[in-house]
């Protein structure tokens, strides 16, 4: 069963580069589900490098790094009623999701940015960078469904992709991408690349 998730994302993340008409809203929703490790893996991370943090570092992160994981896991939760019931209002929701946790993700990555101690602010960073390169592919295959808001309406959210990208280690999300979708980093590399530029077209 993984292996066939993989391939139609495949697919659907390569015709996201091409045309707006080339994923399906299950595949999108398996594929988040997919993630769901990764999302809670590096929500454990991010908690315990919080856990240690200096206080002036922890008041200046916490708040923001607070609501990473309840927006990893409503994406989830949506992702899975979508597969569940399958339709217009609830890919609606499901969309909703995935924006909101990417604002969330970049909100984090912003407050982890602050993180005074080097070692602390590199591990946080780290993680969220992991999760922020899934979360982006996936918007990327939520632009290819066909009855997506995202293409025809244009986005408006408040922090762009543009604000966090340096925040990004490209190699690791090379890696990360190369590894979930079986792909080699070269082409893991350029899907990355325009995918980013396609969501940075289209608002994020």
């Amino acid at each position: 069963m993984k292996k066939a998730i993989s391939l139609a994302s495949i697919v659907c993340l390569w015709a996201a580069m091409i045309t707006t008409t080339g994923c399906t809203g299950t595949t999108v929703a398996q594929n988040i589900v997919s993630w769901n490790p990764t999302i809670q893996s590096t929500a454990a991370t991010v908690a315990a490098a919080v856990s240690i943090l200096q206080p002036q570092d922890a008041l200046l992160v916490a708040i923001a790094l607070a609501g990473f994981k309840g927006a990893g896991d409503l994406c989830v939760a949506e992702a899975n009623a979508y597969l569940a019931n399958p339709g217009a209002s609830t890919l609606q929701l499901l969309q909703a999701a995935v924006v909101a946790f990417e604002q969330q993700i970049n909100a984090s990555l912003l407050a982890a940015a602050r993180i005074i101690d080097p070692k602390s602010q590199q591990i946080v960073v780290a993680a969220l960078g992991a999760v922020g390169a899934a979360i982006n592919a996936v918007l990327a295959l939520i632009a290819g469904i066909k009855g997506n808001t995202l293409s025809a309406m244009g986005v408006k959210v408040p922090i762009k992709i543009s604000q966090v990208r340096h925040l990004y280690n490209p190699a690791a999300v090379n890696m990360e991408i190369a590894v979930h979708y079986g792909l080699s980093q070269q082409y893991a590399g350029i899907a990355v690349q325009n995918n980013t530029q396609m969501l940075m077209a289209l608002g994020f």
